[in-house]
């Protein structure tokens, strides 16, 4: 039986992205009378109605923002170098990258990072400076196959990782002796 997570919605999901991809419930397409019996994974729950306040209750919201102040209050010299430094990154005066490219990269890195805010901010800021809607898809992707290549790359590591365990496993006790002094 694949492995199952659960997601945020209290769903099931498998191992490669079983529920609706991206962590979100969508509603069930089938019931539990039509669900095929040579399954491995049970039907999926009944969908309900959020209530008013579910609704209206996020992680990331624009008025978030306002909590800056508590950051600015509580470490003012880091905030005021992060201030300094995040000006100076994507809009000092001695940059040559051209602003575009620079919010570009700005939303690969947040579609990278995954920061909502990041997300919004550096797209609207990416079509202020004339990004096309192609451009910002192509950079998705591009931001997407990294993200993949990152763990393909790491699939690498894994693979000496097995091998070097192996060869530990083949040494006799003397020589695991040895290498443990």
């Amino acid at each position: 039986m694949p492995s199952t997570t659960p997601d945020f919605t209290g769903r099931k999901a498998d191992a490669i992205g079983g529920t609706s991809g991206m962590g979100l419930a969508s509603p069930p397409t089938s019931t539990a009378a039509s669900w095929p019996a040579a399954t491995d994974h049970p039907p999926p729950p009944p969908t309900r109605t959020r209530t008013a306040q579910e609704q209206r209750m996020t992680y990331h919201e624009h008025s978030d923002h306002q909590y800056a102040k508590d950051l600015r209050a509580g470490a003012p010299d880091a905030f005021k170098a992060f201030i300094g430094f995040d000006q100076a990154a994507l809009s000092g005066s001695g940059k040559v990258i051209p602003r575009k490219y620079t919010e570009l990269i700005a939303v690969a890195v947040a579609l990278t990072t995954q920061c909502a805010y990041c997300v919004e901010a550096h797209t609207k800021a990416a079509h202020a400076e004339g990004a096309t809607k192609e451009e910002l898809a192509e950079t998705t992707m591009i931001a997407a196959a990294l993200r993949a290549g990152g763990a393909f790359a790491h699939g690498f590591m894994a693979m000496k990782f097995y091998d070097q365990a192996g060869q530990a496993s083949q040494l006799d006790p003397s020589d695991q002796a040895q290498q443990g002094e």
